[in-house]
């Protein structure tokens, strides 16, 4: 007895080697064969490739805590298989991995600078062993909801990442207190009290004062943070 592919009609023994375990289906196997479905699928990714990509870059950002424990714990598990794997795939790879590191650092200058200052800010936070995990999906979304403008003045020039509360003064590496800001504001703010320093810049602005202590849960009247928020 043989299943007859819904998609290429072809003719097939009805099993695993053939066709993919569906629990819907009376038989249960799918109604086209392997081949059919691995097209099918194939076709889906390039038609929606977009869709798809903008998906997991979004439940990355709202799972990002979740998926760092998961990967710090496989990799703790498996620390000497990773250790031994990357090791030969760079011997195998390393003309090509050096090549592609020049091409990305010549392409992406801001990035690459954007990233030094993230593992500088981590590292310092974590001598003063304060929380620090703030993740470049995380800074991506911070910009956008300042328009990719400095959350004090509004400029969108090179932006920096600006403790909201000062390091010096306890304040974490994390999406509850990093903002966006010029390199003028970063340096004028420096590690002064936030609600003591924007009101006496010539650049104050009320709705831009509003839509930041908003974003970072801030109640103004009592100048204390509500209710810390992870993405």
């Amino acid at each position: 007895m043989f299943k007859k592919c819904k998609k290429c009609e072809g003719w097939f023994y009805p099993a695993e080697d053939f066709f993919y375990i569906h629990k819907g289906c009376k038989d249960g196997l799918r109604p086209e064969c392997k081949q059919c479905r691995i097209n099918k699928v194939k076709e889906f990714y390039q038609e929606n490739n977009e869709k798809i990509l903008e998906q997991k870059k979004e439940y990355h950002i709202k799972n990002s805590c979740r998926i760092n424990i998961i990967k710090k714990e496989y990799n703790s598990l498996n620390a000497d298989k990773r250790s031994k794997w990357g090791k030969k795939y760079y011997i195998i790879n390393r003309h090509r991995i050096r090549k592609r590191a020049k091409e990305y650092s010549k392409n992406n200058p801001e990035k690459i600078r954007a990233s030094a200052k993230r593992s500088k800010h981590k590292r310092k936070s974590l001598e003063r062993k304060v929380e620090a995990n703030f993740s470049n999906n995380q800074w991506e979304v911070c910009k956008k909801h300042f328009n990719n403008g400095c959350c004090y003045c509004g400029k969108t020039s090179y932006l920096h990442q600006d403790h909201f509360l000062a390091l010096s003064k306890g304040g974490e590496y994390t999406i509850n207190n990093i903002v966006p800001a010029c390199s003028t504001c970063n340096s004028s703010k420096y590690n002064h009290n936030f609600f003591e320093w924007y009101p006496r810049q010539k650049f104050y602005d009320k709705k831009r004062e509003e839509k930041l202590l908003s974003y970072l849960n801030y109640n103004k009247t009592t100048k204390e943070q509500q209710l810390a928020f992870t993405i």
